[in-house]
């Protein structure tokens, strides 16, 4: 109903909501990290799929790959080998496709180290919307 109601003409079908956004894909991504020549695997072969409007959390240990996995979906971190799509746009295909993170129109809040004190959950939540290219106000979010 939110969304229906910040449209002012009929959405189009075709593009994403701007409140639901577009099906994430991962497809057999693999990362590892370099440390003293040797090479530490902290993703391999991960693939998932997250439907627009659904929330998913990533549980496990420090190290798993979490915050890669993450890193990787935003661009922040090039993975080794895989494939992230955002709805039909491939925005890391390796050796071939490697969308620049300011050109993803995705957002990552970082851990504890990189919130705004000042604000509460909601509002670190919100700010990268609220400050991106495609603004929403508080109302819709």
């Amino acid at each position: 109903m939110v969304a229906a109601a910040i449209h002012e003409t009929a959405p189009d079908p075709a593009q994403p909501d701007p409140i639901t956004g577009a099906r994430i894909e991962i497809r057999d991504v693999s990362h590892r990290f370099e440390l003293d020549g040797t090479a530490l695997p902290v993703l391999d072969q991960v693939s998932l799929s997250i439907e627009p409007g659904e929330f998913v959390a990533l549980l496990g240990p420090s190290g798993c790959g979490k915050s890669t996995t993450l890193w990787s979906i935003a661009g922040l971190h090039r993975p080794d080998s895989g494939t992230i799509t955002f709805g039909d746009r491939v925005v890391f295909d390796s050796g071939r496709v490697n969308v620049e993170p300011e050109h993803r129109n995705c957002g990552v809040v970082f851990q504890s180290y990189a919130i705004w004190p000042h604000m509460d959950v909601f509002g670190n939540a919100a700010f990268p919307l609220q400050v991106g290219k495609r603004r929403f106000a508080r109302l819709t979010l």
